[in-house]
């Protein structure tokens, strides 16, 4: 537990130290997706911190950009310099946990003609050939 908790907090560190770059994490993580990586982490390495380069008028004007999360984690893993396998394998699982139940439901909602009080107690491969089928 304390080194799942040593690797959140060094990720932590490098997001904060992300956020003070002169280009928003969001334009960091679009460049990352769509550009070569090496030389990606090589710029954000040699870049310089200037707080002051945008003004009030348009930090008012900006709109915030949608960051999606499995990106963001894949991008904070990668700028990482230290190996965080602890943290890595929980964001993973997270990540594997279905949003809703729609792909049990479209089972259920595929099978309900096939299912009859004659065959309610079909097996898991039945089932498997059954959705394999269409």
């Amino acid at each position: 537990m304390d080194k799942l908790y040593d690797e959140l907090c060094n990720i932590q560190s490098t997001y904060i130290e992300l956020k003070k770059k002169s280009v928003s994490v969001h334009e960091q993580i679009q460049s990352f997706l769509g550009k070569d990586k090496q030389k990606i982490k090589n710029d954000m390495n040699q870049q310089e911190i200037d707080d002051d380069e945008m003004t009030t008028e348009e930090e008012e004007i900006a709109e915030p950009k949608r960051i999606y999360p499995d990106q963001l984690w894949i991008y904070l893993f990668y700028v990482h310099e230290n190996q965080t396998p602890n943290l890595t394998q929980l964001v993973s699982f997270c990540f594997s946990i279905p949003i809703s139940n729609g792909y049990c439901e479209g089972v259920f909602n595929h099978l309900k003609h096939a299912w009859t009080n004659t065959r309610h107690k079909m097996s898991p491969e039945l089932i498997s050939a059954e959705l394999k089928s269409d």
